[in-house]
């Protein structure tokens, strides 16, 4: 196997087939009534530097 079998050979790999996207959790939440818009919350975030 070359480098190119080889790459193309991983990249035919698709690996647990998840689908990336916030499409499924819009969905749940619409669902369930959207519970996220009705509470006030902050959201912070940084780095350790």
């Amino acid at each position: 196997m070359n480098y190119q079998q080889a790459w193309e050979y991983l990249d035919s790999l698709q690996f647990h087939k998840i689908k990336l996207g916030l499409d499924a959790m819009r969905s749940f939440m619409s669902k369930v009534g959207n519970p996220e818009q009705k509470i006030k919350t902050v959201h912070v975030a940084g780095t350790n530097g």
